[in-house]
């Protein structure tokens, strides 16, 4: 049984229609979140379990790791903006310019 979910995103002016699944959970958004890249985040951040959880949200929100990574370290981002941004139609790209 497929269990995904169909959604439309504006980018550009046209609209892209992507398959999620229906737990929330999102593929990578790019092709450098490599499951290498995940490791690697995962050393990075180490035992801090906050900073941890963050990726982790983010990740989940849509984030790739490599933009994931880099917004869990700044506690002056939100993480509930962060990841609304994603789910109004908003591509990681900008999301990440209007974060940071």
């Amino acid at each position: 049984m497929d269990t995904t979910k169909m959604s439309r995103r504006r980018q550009s002016g046209a609209v892209l229609e992507q398959t999620t699944p229906e737990d929330g959970h999102h593929p990578p958004a790019s092709p450098y979140a490599s499951a290498s890249l995940v490791t690697l985040a995962r050393q990075v951040i180490g035992t801090d379990s906050v900073r941890r959880w963050r990726f982790e949200q983010l990740r989940r929100g849509g984030y790739p790791a490599g933009d994931a990574l880099v917004l869990s370290a700044r506690s002056d981002v939100d993480l509930h903006q962060a990841i609304r941004l994603l789910r109004e139609l908003c591509a990681v790209p900008t999301a990440m310019r209007i974060l940071i």
